[in-house]
């Protein structure tokens, strides 16, 4: 189920009610499923019922919707080479974007669409919150913008499911870098914890999450070492890979370069991380390399972070976004 999504399309909205959200999403996973997409809760000011829209990700064609006619086969070599030249300009390996061209829809009315249905089948989202995994880590290099984007989740979480959320700083090296996070939980009124750096980082950790055991869901910002600083990444990804209960999430930056990205994914990937958020994606013009680590790694990406306002800036990744960013000139 997701907490906030719109791929486009035609779509079937519902809306569901009743008094206890728990028994509210419990119904919709069940009718609807993981593709369950959650648009808007509230309370309705008439009988206090919880309301939540949810967009059922079941795409139904409309007889009055006109089907397109096929392209003439020169504007379908002209659009494929448009779109060929723009995604290498971004960046994207030739191989990829090979395959994206392939899949591509040529008969939609913008590149950037055409580009989604390419993307699509090459690419896996997954921006859900899973109910056996209640304690979630970002990790990351240095710098990539994790207690932020733990910030943003946390507040986009509690307002459209209204759970209670734990945060949880293991994040010793970086000076104040744990005072960082608790200022977020002092503003957004969640309980905090701090793992001491004398403490065994999975002790820690452990601790922490058992004292937080009363929160729906626990998200847990940990140290930012560079990926060459082979010891503590090291140290880092022993210490996390004992925690089998913990999910890992890999922050990657999109402004970057595919050298440093692709030594990060390889780097923080020994913790078995379980999904990927692309951060940054306002700081540049050129998503190819982030994209091509993505590709590569093939692992779902979760969201994409667009900027710094805490909670606005984040949303989950989709092939339509990313398409988007692909098939933009800004250099």
């Amino acid at each position: 189920m997701v907490f906030g999504c719109n791929n486009g399309g035609s779509t079937v909205v519902r809306t569901y009610r009743g008094k206890e959200m728990a028994a509210i999403l419990a119904k919709i996973k069940e009718e609807l499923g993981e593709s369950a997409v959650i648009l808007n809760t509230k309370r309705a000011a008439t009988d206090g019922l919880i309301e939540i829209d949810v967009e059922s990700g079941v795409r139904h064609s409309s007889p009055l919707e006109p089907v397109a006619a096929p392209l003439p086969r020169a504007e379908r070599r002209d659009a494929a080479k448009a779109l060929h030249g723009l995604l290498l300009r971004q960046g994207l390996r030739e191989q990829f974007a090979k395959q994206v061209v392939e899949g591509a829809d040529l008969s939609l009315d913008s590149l950037d669409k055409a580009a989604a249905a390419g993307l699509s089948p090459l690419l896996t989202f997954d921006s859900a919150l899973h109910r056996d995994r209640k304690a979630v880590a970002l990790v990351g290099s240095t710098g990539v913008g994790k207690t932020t984007t733990i910030a943003k989740l946390a507040a986009r979480i509690k307002a459209s499911f209204d759970l209670e959320i734990g945060l949880v700083s293991a994040d010793s090296y970086r000076v104040g870098a744990g005072y960082h996070l608790q200022t977020y939980a002092s503003l957004l009124n969640l309980p905090f914890r701090m793992v001491e750096e004398a403490v065994p980082l999975s002790d820690g950790i452990s601790e922490a999450v058992e004292s937080l055991h009363h929160c729906d869901l626990i998200l847990v910002d940990t140290a930012g070492y560079s990926p060459r600083d082979s010891n503590r990444v090291h140290g880092l990804c022993s210490g996390l890979s004992a925690l089998r209960w913990l999910e890992k999430i890999l922050v990657l930056p999109a402004p970057s370069n595919d050298v440093d990205l692709r030594t990060a994914s390889n780097a923080f990937a020994q913790m078995g991380c379980n999904r990927v958020i692309i951060s940054k994606t306002d700081e540049t013009g050129f998503m190819g390399p982030a994209i091509n680590v993505a590709l590569s790694m093939g692992k779902p990406l979760a969201f994409l972070t667009t900027g710094q306002r805490v909670p606005e800036d984040i949303e989950p990744a989709s092939a339509r976004r990313i398409a988007w960013m692909l098939t933009r000139s800004l250099h």
